[in-house]
């Protein structure tokens, strides 16, 4: 082979790895972009107000997001979207739109490609509340709804709606269930004098037993605060219950959940159960001293039931 031959080759040979090196990094960062868009919104269908509109249509409002998913096999149709912002005083400002500009790519979105999904960044900052859907205008001019939802900001925030794995068929994954073990594997846990175990965190807590405790009477739960005013988020057990999202060996337990609200500075919790002639029990316990004693954690306390 003369010289002018092997250079030929290496040139040729040099370029392949290049672009090669170029595709592998390509790829990377389209991992990367899938990784991130999929983790930030799992981590959102849990954190934030999530309400399923019908068979086909959710809508989930988190800070200043909202997406909408769509599980038929056509989609959404290619009617405006309504998006109103309202006011105090129920005055509104419009930011209606077609779905081409704001439809997140499937690329992007791995373990969520059997849904359509649409992305839209709104303030919503001094208003009262969100009326959205899609309309459509009749030959006569008018329009008509072809569905719609309205809620307030203060539900948005207090999540009076919550994602229950209504998408888990189309996703293939049980956020619900993955979100419990993380709680269960990283956050505060123990068992109390009364039998319960209490499973807590910055943005929920869980009652769980694992006997066949009285579940008829009332849970009180306080967040107390420094001047010792509280806020009552008191429930009934089954109104709150969590163990039918979950899979073995939690389906077995009962598990209560109850969102924290994030707008309120509390350092207590006051816990308990009561019925009309008073408290059964009740317990209360410092935020800061749970979090900070290490030995408040998960050990296998369910693995062999």
């Amino acid at each position: 082979m003369n010289m002018s031959k092997f250079k030929q080759i290496l040139v040729v040979l040099i370029l392949f790895s290049i672009i090669s090196c170029k595709t592998e990094n390509k790829n990377s960062k389209e991992n990367i972009t899938e990784s991130s868009f999929e983790k930030s919104l799992k981590k959102e269908l849990l954190k934030g107000f999530y309400t399923q509109i019908n068979e086909d249509i959710g809508l989930l409002l988190f800070q200043n997001n909202i997406y909408y998913f769509n599980t038929s096999l056509n989609g959404f149709s290619n009617n405006k979207f309504l998006l109103h912002l309202i006011k105090q005083d129920n005055s509104f400002e419009a930011f209606d739109f077609f779905k081409d500009k704001y439809t997140v790519e499937d690329s992007l979105t791995p373990n969520f490609s059997n849904l359509e999904i649409i992305h839209r960044q709104v303030n919503f900052e001094n208003y009262r509340g969100v009326r959205t859907g899609q309309f459509k205008r009749n030959p006569d001019g008018s329009t008509s709804n072809l569905w719609a939802k309205q809620v307030s900001i203060d539900d948005i925030f207090d999540k009076k709606e919550s994602y229950k794995n209504q998408l888990k068929e189309e996703i293939g994954l049980n956020l619900l269930n993955e979100n419990f073990l993380l709680a269960l594997n990283h956050d505060v846990f123990f068992k109390n004098d009364f039998d319960f175990y209490i499973l807590l965190n910055d943005l929920e807590i869980f009652l769980i037993t694992a006997g066949n405790k009285n579940l008829d009477s009332k849970i009180m739960l306080h967040l107390v605060r420094q001047d010792n005013s509280f806020k009552n988020l008191s429930f009934d057990f089954r109104d709150k219950e969590y163990q039918m999202y979950l899979e073995e060996p939690f389906k077995e337990l009962k598990i209560a959940k109850v969102d924290l609200t994030s707008d309120d500075t509390f350092s207590q919790i006051r816990i308990g159960q009561f019925n009309s002639g008073g408290n059964i029990w009740t317990q209360q316990f410092k935020i800061d001293d749970v979090f900070s004693n290490e030995l408040l954690r998960y050990n296998g306390e369910f693995e062999n039931r």
